[in-house]
């Protein structure tokens, strides 16, 4: 899907802006209270969300509130994230089964498996988010 670094942090930066600053969406991924980092070694190409509450701008996280920070970063992550682009594509397409790429070893999670599950019921709105991004942005 994506071939370079750059169209990466063009398409997965603006899916995580969108979810971040989405009134319904957005303050329930930030309450996850955790960083996320997704790893594309091919492309030389990392995606970082830091939803903690030290991003938050009030006690209780608002929809704009986190950052999506595309590139290498001192920011450590709970939960990272390694796979090939077009795995990428397909989690968030919606169309692989997560735990069969995971045994696979299409992908590896790491981090406390207490965190990891907390972010799997968030990944369904993206799911029909993305296809419209991505024909948006002409893909």
């Amino acid at each position: 899907m994506v071939k370079n670094s750059e169209e990466f942090y063009k398409v997965y930066g603006s899916l995580f802006e969108r979810l971040k600053n989405d009134p319904a969406i957005g303050p329930e991924v930030l309450a996850s209270d955790m960083v996320v980092s997704f790893s594309v070694p091919e492309l030389g190409a990392r995606l970082t969300t830091d939803m903690t509450k030290k991003t938050w701008r009030g006690a209780v996280p608002k929809a704009g509130d986190g950052k999506v920070i595309c590139g290498d970063t001192d920011v450590a992550p709970d939960v990272e994230i390694t796979l090939n682009a077009d795995m990428m594509h397909q989690l968030w397409m919606g169309t692989i089964n997560l735990i069969a790429a995971l045994q696979q070893r299409q992908l590896t999670i790491k981090g406390p498996i207490p965190q990891i599950t907390k972010l799997l019921p968030m990944l369904a709105p993206a799911y029909q988010i993305y296809p419209d991004l991505l024909k948006e942005l002409g893909y």
